[in-house]
């Protein structure tokens, strides 16, 4: 697959007037974002890596984004979020093993045969993999997008592994940006965990979290899986163009009444976390 002009970069300090204006519309189900889809391979040792690149085929790719263990690029969480980003900016989405080691290297090799892009991002063990290969370019990308980071591993236990999940992150330099969407139910990354673990980071940092959602960002009800997928993607996208360093903490939530997924807009500080749930579960429980 050619590579691709790159499309001109907003500056990621912008006041909240032009953001307003550069915010998508509301995108509530799949029939909302243009279905541009191109599917290619590239070369990885003596095979091939398996990629689809959701967006405008016209600009040079924003993302380069990988699934988790637990499923491949077909995976509900994958697909709907690479939707929603695409409405915004493009993005290339890989396929990998269950190797950390060997996903690491396929970002190596993405970014190689596509060139670098804006960010590199994934969900669970994908997003692992993205902060390490982010730490072994020899030219690292702006920032990482990380849904449902895992900072501890699954199962029963779920035990704390701080060298190989928490170190990394404090390892990245403070040249980095680093976006974290996750769900309040996900027992893999439970939030107080993540806000210890992000004031020890020297990246500068920001923080999505998804009311409901668990690890593999499902909610409830059903029907609303789709939209909320697609609303962090599209979020995820217009931090990635243009961000305010000073507010760092959005929170989204499905709203029964409205049929729809409500956002809070980006807020300053961990008091606003705070005061934005409240006010969010207040207009959710009135």
């Amino acid at each position: 697959m050619p590579k691709r002009k790159r499309a001109a970069q907003a500056s990621p300090q912008a006041d909240s007037e032009e953001e307003t204006a550069k915010t998508a519309p509301e995108l509530k189900d799949i029939d909302d974002v243009a279905p541009l889809k191109d599917d290619f391979k590239v070369p990885y040792a003596d095979k091939t890596i398996i990629c689809e690149k959701h967006g405008s085929q016209d600009i040079a790719t924003s993302l380069i984004f990988t699934h988790g263990a637990g499923g491949g690029l077909g995976a509900t969480a994958v697909q709907d979020f690479a939707k929603g980003f695409a409405a915004v900016a493009p993005v290339i989405c890989f396929k990998g093993n269950m190797n950390l080691k060997s996903r690491v290297k396929m970002f190596h090799a993405v970014v190689e045969n596509q060139g670098p892009a804006d960010a590199l991002g994934g969900r669970s063990m994908g997003a692992r993999a993205a902060v390490m290969a982010a730490l072994e370019l020899e030219k690292p990308p702006a920032a990482l997008l990380l849904i449902s980071y895992p900072l501890t591993a699954g199962g029963k236990e779920q035990k704390r592994q701080p060298e190989g999940r928490e170190q990394i992150l404090m390892d990245l330099p403070e040249a980095t940006d680093v976006l974290f969407v996750s769900g309040d139910q996900d027992s893999q990354c439970d939030l107080e965990l993540l806000a210890e673990t992000r004031g020890k980071m020297k990246a500068k940092k920001w923080l999505v979290e998804v009311a409901g959602a668990d690890h593999g960002m499902n909610v409830k009800p059903k029907s609303a899986i789709q939209s909320i997928g697609l609303k962090t993607g599209q979020i995820a996208a217009e931090w990635l163009s243009s961000r305010d360093k000073s507010k760092q903490y959005c929170r989204i939530l499905w709203e029964d009444e409205e049929i729809a997924v409500a956002c809070g807009g980006w807020q300053e500080g961990v008091a606003d976390e705070e005061a934005q749930r409240s006010q969010q579960d207040e207009g959710e429980n009135g």
